[in-house]
This record gives structure tokens, C-alpha cells and sequence, in this order.
């Protein structure tokens, strides 16, 4: 039950931090640089990831829990069976005990010598016993039936143990696999954005060189304007 009540904690705990989180990725896309394009899928990403490893904490600590209830449940399982078993073992010692007594009373009883007052007493006292014996009877097979029980239902309880283990693998592995997708997506940031500065570079480069060759094609007509004008001004 305490195993129980922490994974509803940790759920409440993850939806608290995951609100938290919500807020904070707000703010800092309000105060993004609205002239980066890519200020906010960097934002998104970075809060992408948080999320994930609260959510992947959360849920780690929830299944850690549920492997802790079913290995629990194994255990008090072959805790019942064995004592049950041990129950069953000092019951039939005490059984046997008993029944040892019984056949030596039983034995007493018949013989010739012994006086009337004396084998009555001996006859009430082997009546007891004998309903001592059969309480005996009855709590030796209840404990054992027990250990049974408890045994029967082991397999099952098992089961539950290696799939919680499983499926806390399984989460395991799931989250080095979004850790890797949260890489390929910050290397696609870098990318777009080494792709986008190359691209910005290579028109300015473009750009410059554009200008240069204007600044030399004004120069080249204005150089010839000057020497068709010195050659009218010398007809002239």
C-alpha cells in the first residue's frame, strides 16, 4: 500500500513539474529573439527534453515501485509456504508425540492388573487425547493446505515479477532511444542553422561581388563618357 501510494505521489509530482515546466517554456518563447528563426525551435527543444526526463524519472520510480510490490508478493508468498510448513512440521512432531502416548495408554488400559477406578480414569484421559489428536489432525492438514495454496499461487506471482522487470527494461531502453531522437533533433538545429549562415554568406558574398562588378561597369562608362566627350571637344 505505501509502494502503491508513492506512485500516485510521483504521478502527482510529474504533473506538477510538467505544469512548472509549461510556464517556464512560455516565458522564455515570449523573450526569444523574434529575428532568430531559430531562437524557438532551440526553446522547444530544450523543453522537449526536460519534460522528457521528468516524465522518464517519474515513470522509472513508478515501475521501480511496481517491481518492489510484485517481488514483495513473491516473497511473502515462500514466506507463507515455508511457514506453513514449519507449522505443519511442529504439529506433526507434537502429533506424533502424542499419538505415542496414545498407544502406551492404550496399552495400560488393557492390562488385567489394573483396577477398575484407575482404568476409568485412564479411559477419560485417552478420550482426551485422542480429540487432542484429531484438533491436531485438522490443524496439520489447514497448514498444510496453506503451504499449498501459497505454493500454487507462486508461479503466478513470479510471472508478475519478470514482466514488471520487463517492462521496466523495455522503458529503459525507450528512453536512450528519445534521448538519441532529442540529439538528432538539436543536430538538425545546428545544421539548419549552419546550412542558413552558409547561405546568408554566400549572398552577401554574392551581393559584394555583384556590387564590385556594378562599381566597375559605372567606372568603365564613365571613363568612356569622358573620352568620347574629349574626342567631340577636339573636333569641336
Amino acid at each position: 500500500r505505501i509502494l502503491q501510494a508513492k506512485n500516485r505521489l510521483a504521478s502527482a509530482q510529474e504533473q506538477r513539474d510538467l505544469a512548472q515546466l509549461d510556464y517556464e517554456k512560455a516565458v522564455d518563447l515570449s523573450r526569444a529573439n523574434k529575428g532568430d528563426p531559430f531562437a524557438a525551435r532551440r526553446i522547444e527543444a530544450e523543453y522537449a527534453a526536460k519534460a522528457a526526463a521528468i516524465s522518464q524519472d517519474a515513470e522509472r520510480t513508478r515501475q521501480n515501485n511496481e517491481v518492489a510490490i510484485a517481488e514483495s508478493k513473491v516473497r511473502d508468498l515462500r514466506d507463507q509456504a515455508a511457514n506453513a510448513d514449519t507449522e505443519a512440521g511442529r504439529i506433526s512432531a507434537v502429533k506424533s508425540r502424542d499419538q505415542k502416548r496414545l498407544e502406551e495408554m492404550q496399552r495400560q488400559v488393557a492390562a488385567p492388573s489394573m483396577k477398575t477406578e484407575d482404568r476409568a480414569k485412564l479411559t477419560e484421559e485417552i478420550g482426551k487425547l485422542q480429540l487432542s489428536i484429531a484438533d491436531l489432525t485438522k490443524a496439520f492438514d489447514a497448514a498444510q493446505a496453506k503451504a499449498e495454496a501459497a505454493r500454487m499461487r507462486m508461479p503466478a506471482a513470479e510471472l508478475d515479477a519478470l514482466t514488471a522487470r520487463t517492462v521496466r527494461a523495455g522503458n529503459d531502453i525507450r528512453t536512450r532511444a528519445t534521448g538519441k531522437q532529442q540529439e538528432n533533433v538539436v543536430s538538425d538545429i545546428n545544421y539548419d542553422q549552419d546550412q542558413a549562415t552558409a547561405e546568408a554568406r554566400r549572398k552577401l558574398r554574392d551581393g559584394d561581388i555583384s556590387m564590385r562588378k556594378r562599381a566597375e561597369q559605372e567606372k568603365e562608362l564613365r571613363q568612356k563618357y569622358f573620352e568620347e566627350r574629349a574626342d567631340v571637344d577636339r573636333v569641336g
